[in-house]
């Protein structure tokens, strides 16, 4: 697992601001996933206070009373991203007793403000690095404890961060369905169930190191056929095997009902067919 994250998008802005902690905590363990947050200065939603910069809000962690409080990242309301804290140690960004399963991502906000739209898509795009790092799934969390996207509410009951915009009367709420769905969007990385005309495949997309881009695998249902390739996005997703093959699908990704066109047929296992053969995929993780 890597300790200090890059996103290589040149749109989203992150930077490296270390908190370090004057009492030790200890290491993230088995990170099960991700834990969001909206930072809500002030003593109420009724009164709140000033926002601070990343920069603040690095200082603000190093000089708490509370010597290990901390989140892993911050995003920003222009949609910079700080990380405070390396993945392999933990944030006490739940409070105590301090929960060493999940990184914990803060959003710079008010109380029950609505997120920037630069904001949650640079929340999602840090989203589709840690997924590849840790392995969850873009998922809402079913409780605390599994794995998944979570929020605060959903590990203490009586806490106002996210209200209205991360959960709303025990629903996930607007903000947090759309940078899970943005996320979804952005990247292949998973397994995805594939018809390339009237052919069942299954796909696992890995990550690279630049994360828009990586390693590819394809099988046949049985597990009889295989083989492997690559993927990049650009303006669209193209997959290229090693047979020869080249599918581009389009971009940005849709979950449950993913459109594509085979482009040029190599050697193997789509018979005798060729160009512009439909795709349809959906997620399977």
């Amino acid at each position: 697992m890597t300790d200090w994250l890059k996103i290589s998008d040149p749109t989203i802005k992150m930077v490296k601001l270390p908190v370090i902690h004057s009492e030790v905590l200890a290491g993230l363990t088995r990170p099960l996933g991700v834990v969001m947050h909206t930072t809500n200065p002030g003593t109420s939603c009724e009164r709140p206070g000033k926002l601070l910069s990343l920069e603040e809000s690095q200082n603000d962690f190093t000089g708490s009373s509370e010597p290990q409080r901390s989140a892993h990242f911050m995003v920003d309301r222009s949609g910079r991203i700080a990380q405070f804290r390396s993945l392999q140690d933990g944030a006490a960004h739940i409070g105590k007793p301090w929960n060493p399963r999940y990184v914990g991502i803060e959003h710079t906000a008010h109380c029950r403000e609505k997120l920037e739209d630069a904001q949650m898509t640079a929340s999602a795009a840090l989203l589709t690095v840690l997924k590849s790092e840790l392995g969850f799934s873009y998922v809402g969390m079913a409780r605390a404890g599994t794995s998944g996207v979570g929020v605060h509410q959903q590990f203490q009951l009586n806490t106002s961060c996210g209200d209205a915009r991360f959960w709303d009367h025990g629903t996930f709420g607007p903000d947090f369905n759309t940078i899970l769905q943005r996320a979804a969007q952005r990247s292949p990385v998973g397994k995805w169930n594939v018809k390339v005309g009237e052919i069942g495949w299954i796909y696992t997309f890995r990550a690279g190191t630049d994360f828009s881009s990586g390693p590819a695998e394809w099988r046949s249902f049985e597990g009889a056929l295989t083989g492997i390739g690559s993927w990049k996005v650009d303006a669209k997703l193209r997959v290229d095997w090693a047979n020869g093959t080249i599918e581009e699908w389009n971009f940005p990704l849709s979950a449950t009902d993913e459109r594509g066109n085979l482009v040029k047929q190599g050697a193997g296992p789509y018979g005798s067919k060729t160009d512009k053969l439909n795709i349809i995929a959906s997620r399977m993780d």
